[in-house]
């Protein structure tokens, strides 16, 4: 009976043993999901700043953001805001594979505007850095 007992044990505790927790399988997955997690796109602007120069009052401008994506992994421009209702960004929703390039077209109207203008276009990406701050600078001269 003692030999029964001993041998119940025996397999318990081997059983106990080989189960374990999994927090080690669990560490050597999340690391291993980690490497590849850490693996992020890099958007590289040409410009940050885009200066019309002086216009007048009632043009609507295009200006033009150029870009790469220097990470590893495709890159994705998830939102484009601007600033200020008198200008309109558009870009392609598709991803940018590494090493290639996109663009972000900004409509500027300048009616209703006089003096200089420095309106912010905020961009965010599945980037290192998920916001990127881009500007369009113009002075406005009255009709007049």
């Amino acid at each position: 009976m003692k030999q029964i007992a001993a041998y119940g044990i025996g397999v318990l505790f081997l059983f106990a043993c080989s189960c374990g927790n999994g927090k080690q399988d669990e560490k050597e997955t999340q690391s291993s999901l980690n490497d590849v997690g850490d693996a992020v796109p890099v958007i590289r602007f040409d410009t940050l700043v885009n200066d019309l120069g002086t216009i007048r009052e009632g043009e609507q401008l295009v200006a033009w953001f150029d870009y790469t994506n220097e990470g590893t992994v495709p890159l994705i421009v998830q939102d484009i805001k601007a600033g200020c209702g008198c200008t309109v960004p558009r870009w392609d929703k598709a991803p940018v594979a590494p090493g290639e390039t996109g663009s972000i077209r900004v409509v500027f109207n300048s009616s209703g505007k006089s003096g200089a203008q420095n309106i912010r276009i905020t961009v965010q990406t599945n980037a290192e850095n998920t916001r990127e701050q881009l500007y369009l600078k113009a002075i406005v001269e009255s009709k007049l």
